[in-house]
């Protein structure tokens, strides 16, 4: 049963739901709950734990191509409310050192030269590795990313990087043990997007005894042309441009950061049905990705003339936790989730016979929490020296066994594909 309202977050009484939300500081940085144990996995405490102790100003550094960047976190950075700043910046194409561009660049993301010491080409590379900032916001090509990775996390830099798409699967895990042995955390931009209101309604839901155990997933997006840009995408869709990467990659990404916490995992990925695009792109498509302890996700993704409508459902055996906006953010930052309680009906049917709506006021801008978030995390490794199993450093496991996922994931369903939409299983991970 679809439920429409105007509001940006739901919650049904079927499969799933849960409760109260915290204060909006501590809100930004509930620590999960320890789940049951799975070999090679810890996962971090639901309750809302005191979060990671943010650095006044985390020092950051970054490292592009040249001025034809587009990424539209850094002009936040130069905010109070991100809890960094901007010291150093490379641009590794040198000719960029004569006339106007970088100038321009600089003022279009609100960067300044007096504050940011700029340096160029493998010599300011090198200098910026040596300095004393404490991670590296990396956005360049595909060609030179792996390098600049290895060289950051073995420079003793913590690493964001923007772009999960130009990461193979086997370079990501190569980055993983990299940063584990070098005691940092390397983490994609995305895996921090969206996540403020994502986690109060993930929190509320685990948080809820009487909701019960969430059996199912199931998301529903179509997202209009003219919100592309919202989620990193250019007009004319190109055939990388498909809606299981672009709009399924959110899907995947939220169920696989909620049964983690349950200690359940990844299993198969299959593709059920699409229809391509004039470019070849996949335009829609409707996806099933199975867990461990029989958990299972469904979404029905794709492309739209008309007004974008997403929503995401938590299925329990007698409830159901709907959330709406959990991609693009409600324009007013209001968060409302409803849970639906379902009872037999006199056919045999399961039927709605309650529901409540919970209005939570909007936090943050997603850019500034994503670099706040990233400094808190970075800032939890160094405390405790490294990669240990403590809850202090569980959300960094969570987030790096996360994004293992959800690559594997969507590369499994991109074989699904090529192989007549047959189940592709997953059981390569090597968890944190």
């Amino acid at each position: 049963m679809e439920v429409e309202t105007n509001s940006a977050a739901l919650i049904v009484d079927n499969p799933q739901m849960p409760s109260s939300l915290p204060e909006l500081e501590k809100l930004s940085m509930i620590e999960p709950e320890n789940a049951s144990k799975t070999p090679k996995v810890v996962t971090p405490s639901i309750s809302p734990l005191k979060s990671p102790i943010s650095p006044r100003k985390f020092k950051l550094g970054m490292i592009i191509n040249s001025s034809s960047t587009v990424d539209g976190h850094i002009s936040s950075i130069a905010k109070p409310s991100s809890s960094c700043s901007l010291l150093d910046l490379v641009v590794l194409d040198t000719k960029e050192r004569e006339g106007e561009s970088m100038k321009t660049w600089l003022k279009t993301n609100n960067i300044s030269a007096t504050d940011t010491e700029i340096h160029w080409g493998e010599d300011g590379l090198q200098q910026l590795l040596a300095s004393d900032i404490e991670a590296v916001y990396i956005i360049v090509p595909a060609d030179f990313q792996k390098e600049c990775v290895m060289r950051s996390l073995e420079a003793g830099k913590h690493v964001l990087l923007n772009d999960p798409v130009s990461t193979s699967f086997a370079d990501f895990k190569d980055q993983q043990k990299c940063a584990k042995q070098h005691g940092k955390f390397i983490q994609f931009s995305t895996m921090f997007v969206h996540q403020y209101n994502v986690r109060r309604f993930i929190d509320r839901v685990l948080c809820d005894e009487g909701f019960g155990e969430i059996l199912k997933i199931h998301c529903h997006v179509r997202l209009c042309y003219d919100d592309l840009d919202r989620v990193g995408v250019k007009m004319p869709l190109g055939e990388s441009d498909g809606s299981i990467r672009v709009i399924g990659r959110y899907c995947v990404l939220v169920s696989a950061l909620f049964f983690s916490r349950m200690g359940i995992l990844a299993h198969s990925a299959q593709v059920k049905s699409m229809e391509l695009g004039r470019k070849g792109e996949v335009s829609s498509a409707k996806c099933v990705v199975k867990f461990t302890k029989g958990r299972e996700l469904e979404f029905d993704v794709g492309y739209t003339s008309h007004a974008s409508r997403q929503s995401i459902d938590l299925l329990a055996e007698n409830k159901t936790a709907q959330m709406k906006d959990f991609i693009i953010e409600h324009p007013d930052r209001l968060a409302t989730y409803r849970v639906y309680d379902k009872a037999p009906s006199s056919s045999g049917t399961m039927e709605i016979v309650r529901g409540e709506a919970i209005d939570v006021a909007g936090g943050p801008p997603e850019q500034f929490m994503m670099w706040r978030r990233f400094a808190e995390l970075a800032t939890s490794l160094d405390k405790q020296g490294g990669w240990d199993h403590t809850e202090q450093t569980a959300e960094c496991r969570e987030l790096a066994n996360v994004a293992l996922q959800t690559k594997r994931i969507l590369i499994a369903l991109a074989m699904s594909i090529d192989n007549s939409f047959e189940e592709v299983i997953i059981d390569d991970i090597d968890y944190q």
